[in-house]
């Protein structure tokens, strides 16, 4: 009976510390909530969100004191995540670390809406060394960062290695020319006798209302022109290069196949495209022979358009110190390594010599081309407006493509417009 008295003393004594340990333990909980901080990213689209969901989870386990809330944020193009995240932030929405696109970078930092790094760069010593050199600097606005390098999209041009072989094309290679891949790609295109593309030569966003910057661009530095001056202060497109060098398009896309939109090569639809490296992550395997071969030269040389992300901290962040460990957290050697992995080109050159970066290429894909590619990279500098001058230009541009204006004609009546609005 005693060891039973005895024994009901000590079961209510661990009782009572027991309970005493439970309420310290929710004690302890509550003040960590209540000490825990907040900061708001903002991801764009569903398979960036999947990219870095791991990375956020990650964080917040090394970093307990800071909580993630992730904010969607959806859009068709990137114009249209730039005006989402524009709107929301005028209407008071809190956001601390938002993603920076190429295509707004000029935009934001002349609104304000992202804040330099330059203070937190230079405390912690922040290491660019190891960082493809240049892709740094593409987030540089007179000489100060306002964002990390996350992701960079490296481009070249695919091409149906078997249907090469079996119409009798020899394969491209890397000292090609302009005027070779379009008529490699007249050769190449079939059109049956409804004029419908059966297989098409070349296929880019030459037709899209807004991207179809991109190959004018390519093309423009090509022949040793621009689509907008330095300082985004003037449309270029009047020059006797840029005439000549949207003549060479127009003339292309006219010759009903040799030049084409960009879909359908992977499915055996086109002879050859332009491919960006984050698409090959989509692409499990192909029921015909790939070859690869970096953007062709024109009279001034070759380029590509690359595309890069990186984040920055909004200009009306609650938290600067935990948005910069965000930022460093998304921006360090480990999480670069995986987030390549799920998107394509690495922006650390360690990355690039890794043998997780070689063993993880296609067996048709090539380093060289891709060294190549970076190599030959160029930044398109939109400026404030330059945005505003794309979405103008381009149902004009279509209409040249689709023969209803000439190209003179198209860039004597955009110039003026384009001018006043990218100097008002």
């Amino acid at each position: 009976m005693g060891r039973h008295l005895s024994g009901g003393r000590s079961t209510r004594k661990s009782g009572i510390v027991l309970c005493m340990a439970l309420a310290l333990t929710v004690l302890l909980s509550v003040a960590v909530q209540a000490a825990q901080r907040e900061i708001v990213a903002v991801l764009y689209g569903s398979e960036i969100q999947a990219r870095l969901a791991w990375a956020i989870e990650e964080f917040q386990a090394q970093n307990p004191d800071i909580k993630v809330e992730v904010m969607m944020v959806q859009g068709g193009t990137t114009d249209e995540l730039k005006e989402n995240i524009l709107v929301r932030m005028a209407g008071g929405v809190k956001m601390d670390v938002i993603p920076l696109f190429m295509g707004y970078f000029d935009e934001f930092v002349a609104l304000d809406v992202v804040q330099p790094l330059d203070a937190f760069i230079a405390r912690d010593r922040q290491d660019f060394d190891d960082i493809i050199p240049g892709v740094a600097a593409l987030f540089e606005s007179e000489g100060s960062h306002y964002a990390l390098p996350s992701e960079y999209a490296g481009k070249a041009v695919v091409y149906n290695k078997s249907y090469f072989q079996q119409i009798g094309l020899a394969d491209p290679n890397m000292d090609w020319t302009w005027t070779d891949l379009a008529e490699m790609a007249r050769v190449a295109r079939r059109v049956n006798s409804e004029g419908e593309i059966e297989m098409g030569g070349f296929g880019h966003h030459f037709a899209d209302r807004y991207w179809h910057h991109d190959p004018l661009a390519i093309i423009l530095w090509a022949f040793g022109a621009d689509y907008f001056n330095e300082d985004t202060t003037e449309l270029m497109l009047h020059t006797p290069q840029a005439r000549e060098a949207l003549q060479f398009i127009v003339d292309n896309w006219q010759d009903r196949g040799v030049f084409t939109p960009q879909s359908g090569f992977f499915a055996g639809r086109l002879a050859m495209s332009n491919v960006g490296s984050w698409e090959l992550t989509q692409v499990n395997e192909t029921p015909f022979d790939v070859g690869i071969v970096p953007y062709p030269h024109g009279p001034a040389g070759a380029y590509n358009f690359p595309g890069y992300w990186g984040y920055a901290i909004s200009s009306d962040a609650g938290d600067l110190e935990a948005s910069w460990r965000f930022l460093q957290f998304l921006s360090n050697d480990y999480v670069m390594q995986q987030v390549r992995e799920r998107s394509g080109m690495p922006v650390r050159k360690s990355h690039l010599a890794s043998s997780e970066w070689l063993d993880g290429l296609f067996p048709w894909e090539s380093t060289e081309v891709w060294n190549y590619s970076l190599q030959t990279a160029r930044s398109f500098n939109y400026g404030f407006y330059g945005n505003d001058v794309i979405n103008m230009i381009g149902p004009e541009w279509i209409k040249a493509l689709n023969g209803e204006i000439g190209v003179d004609f198209l860039i004597d009546s955009v110039k003026p417009v384009a001018d006043e609005m990218l100097q008002r």
